[in-house]
C-alpha cells in the first residue's frame, strides 16, 4: 500500500507535462487494481483549493470527484488520534499542520511509502518519499 499525496491528484488534472502523466499512469494503476493506494479526506480539500486556482472550480470538482470515486483507493478518516498524533508529529518532525496529519495517518494505518513532490517528506523517520519521477507503475 502507498500513501498519495494531494499533489499526486493535481499534476494527474494538470496539462501535459512529464509530471502530469506519471501522476495519470498512477491513477490507472489504482483505477484497474494494479496499484493499492491511500490517501485522506483532507487530501479532497488540498486537491479542490489547488485545482480550482488552475482550472476553474466547476472543473476542480468534476476531477476531484472523479479521483475519490475510485473504488481502490482507501480514503481515511481524520479522526481525534490522528489530529493528536498530527500535534506530536509537528514538534517532533517540525512539519507543517498539513503534512503532519498526512503523516499522522500514514502511521496509524500502517503505511510506510508516500508518493509525493514534496521534499519535506524526504527525512521523515520510518517514511520512504517516492517521487513521482522514480516510481514504477506496477506492470
Amino acid at each position: 500500500m502507498i500513501y498519495l499525496d494531494a499533489n499526486v491528484f493535481i499534476y494527474a488534472a494538470g496539462a501535459g507535462t512529464a509530471k502530469g502523466e506519471r501522476a495519470r499512469e498512477v491513477i490507472q494503476a489504482v483505477q484497474s487494481g494494479k496499484l493499492q493506494a491511500a490517501s485522506s479526506v483532507l487530501t479532497f480539500d488540498e486537491v479542490v483549493w489547488e485545482l480550482r486556482k488552475q482550472i476553474g472550480m466547476e472543473s476542480a470538482l468534476i476531477a476531484t470527484q472523479s479521483f475519490f470515486l475510485l473504488p481502490d483507493l482507501e480514503i481515511y478518516n481524520a479522526t481525534r488520534g490522528i489530529f493528536l498524533d498530527a500535534l506530536e508529529i509537528m514538534r517532533h518532525e517540525k512539519m507543517k499542520p498539513r503534512d503532519s496529519i498526512h503523516m499522522a495517518t500514514m502511521r496509524n494505518h500502517g503505511i510506510h511509502e508516500i508518493l509525493t513532490e514534496d521534499p519535506d517528506f524526504g527525512n521523515v523517520r520510518g517514511i520512504k518519499r517516492i517521487s513521482l519521477e522514480k516510481f514504477r507503475v506496477p506492470g
